[in-house]
């Protein structure tokens, strides 16, 4: 193989992997975490792209996915599953002095290998950090000199876009590990979207699959649904030949829908995109992709019944793509997407659970979510998605053990999952997902403390979260999950202040509380029958026929 130039920049990458095609890429990069955040954005890039992650470990060939052979083999495999593309990811660490004999030896082996992956049908990326590069340049020769295009991600830091002016920039000395793969993905693609948007030409298929649906994604994943919502008039008049392009551009309309709390027409886009999916599935049973967008559009309905209080439809939903998740995980039991899945489907029978007041269910189906993300977040600690995972699960676990009156297991796990979203939140201060999770552990540790009569510690955890709260309820007035947490950290400081015996400052919480919720229905966004209660109550704690 000839060497190509070396790209430096994600549309390099994605450019390269929007076409099926038998190679052997390599990619060099500096920090794990910016090398996970751009695995996200590449994969979320390419949505009619399989993809696979081969994590290697040379120090340990005993471990992970084993030795150069086995490694070999696990290509061989994910190959045959259509046209994919895989990452091999190293572990992160440097070996001591006993281990480097285990590295040098890996790397001749898999050497010996290179014909055998050079020979596959798909397009392999393999990473080098700068502890793996001078074993695999030494005694990798062969296998290094076959490796075209080559791409270098020693840092990353694009220009961003309308709505990112918070996120430190460019020109502020900050480690790219510190942006998200959804900001990443936001600095990278919207220039050229914005470019073409100016210029007035009319947007072709290809164009809205490389910029148009991972940026409405990426919007949604930070939160900014202005953007988003900027982003769907900006694409009237785009048509998708594409069918399951045009699935996945009706779910993300309907998760933007559902975002700013209209739920009817977000069950029309997910309906509309179920029905494509339900075609699709039926078409082609053993196409896998096909298969799991089925089982997402099925989540996504059971979302919108959960959210209106219709707990059977959630519940058949829910089943349908637990059931889905669960064959594809015993078709290929590998692929971590599908495990996570699945994870995914059992947290959220939990929740329903949760609502009927069925405490085993609950618990059990919450644990299957926990043990599957255990063994996610331990496999790889650097995937910032898997560390999220397990936190959001400890939390689940925490309220099972409220509901059952044992605080000190809730406080357990609460901790626990507190201690991950702080990392997360440190690692990236401007990843609004991150700061939210952070803000529902600081309230819930303070429910906790409120039970145990210790108000002063509560009205601390409160006033943290309602700070954060604050933040993002101001950044996106659009955002109507993020005003309701407004409404309930006001709320939460207003119960401890009554019971400290501070009438007033009751009074006024309260009322702020009311008048977010107000607010919401004045804009005609819906707003739970949970909180029409609360709302009602509201009422008369602040006085207000």
């Amino acid at each position: 193989m000839s060497e190509a130039s070396a790209g430096d920049s994600i549309s390099d990458l994605t450019d390269w992997l929007a076409t099926p095609a038998q190679a052997i890429a390599l990619l060099s990069f500096r920090s794990h975490s910016i090398l996970q955040e751009l695995m996200d954005t590449v994969i979320a890039s390419l949505p009619h792209r399989p993809s696979h992650l081969v994590v290697y470990d040379p120090a340990h060939p005993g471990a992970l996915a084993g030795t150069a052979a086995e490694i070999a083999r696990q290509c061989m495999e994910f190959a045959a599953t259509g046209s994919p593309f895989i990452f091999l990811r190293p572990v992160t660490g440097s070996p001591d002095e006993q281990e480097k004999q285990n590295c040098i030896d890996f790397w001749k082996n898999l050497n010996f290998q290179r014909e055998a992956l050079g020979s596959l049908p798909t397009q392999i990326i393999l990473c080098l950090d700068e502890t793996q590069r001078p074993y695999a340049y030494s005694y990798a020769k062969d296998l290094i000199s076959w490796c075209a295009p080559r791409f270098n991600f020693p840092d990353l830091s694009p220009s961003h876009g309308p709505g990112l002016e918070a996120i430190p920039s460019s020109n502020k000395s900050t480690d790219s590990s510190d942006f998200s793969a959804a900001v990443l993905t936001w600095r990278t693609l919207y220039p050229t979207w914005a470019s073409l948007i100016a210029s007035g030409t009319p947007v072709t298929e290809a164009q809205a699959k490389q910029l148009l649906l991972p940026l409405m994604n990426a919007s949604l994943e930070m939160g900014m649904i202005s953007e988003a919502l900027k982003l769907k008039k900006e694409a009237r008049g785009v048509e998708f030949a594409d069918k399951r392009l045009q699935a996945i551009w009706l779910r993300l309309c309907g998760d933007l829908e559902l975002a700013r709390g209209h739920l009817n027409a977000a069950f029309q886009y997910h309906q509309d995109a179920l029905g494509i999916a339900e075609n699709l599935a039926a078409h082609e049973p053993e196409n896998a992709q096909w298969q799991r967008d089925l089982s997402v559009s099925h989540n996504r309905l059971g979302d919108i019944a959960y959210a209106l209080g219709d707990l059977p439809a959630a519940t058949k939903a829910y089943t349908t793509a637990l059931e889905i998740a669960k064959n594809l995980v015993a078709r290929d039991p590998q692929n971590t997407e599908w495990q996570r899945d699945l994870s995914v489907s059992h947290n959220k029978l939990g929740d329903i659970a949760v609502e009927q007041d069925d405490l085993p269910a609950a618990a059990t189906a919450y644990s299957a979510a926990i043990e599957i993300r255990k063994t996610l977040a331990a496999r790889d600690p650097e995937n910032t998605r898997w560390q999220r995972d397990l936190s959001i699960s400890y939390n689940n676990l925490g309220d099972i053990a409220v509901a059952q009156d044992d605080l000190p297991a809730a406080a357990t796990a609460y901790s626990a999952g507190l201690e991950i979203a702080k990392t997360l939140a440190a690692l990236d201060p401007q990843n609004t997902l991150w700061q939210r999770d952070l803000s529902i552990s600081h309230n819930k540790l303070g429910d906790i403390a409120g039970e145990h009569g210790d108000l002063s510690v509560a009205a601390k955890a409160y006033a943290t979260a309602l700070e954060i709260a604050k933040t993002l309820a101001a950044s996106e007035l659009e955002n109507t999950k993020w005003q309701r947490d407004l409404s309930v950290s006001h709320y939460r400081l207003a119960i401890i202040a009554e019971q400290a015996g501070d009438a007033a400052g009751a009074y006024a919480e309260y009322r702020r509380s009311h008048d977010i919720l107000v607010a919401l229905l004045a804009q005609g966004k819906h707003v739970s029958p949970q909180d029409m209660e609360i709302l009602a109550m509201l009422k008369k704690k602040a006085g207000i026929e």
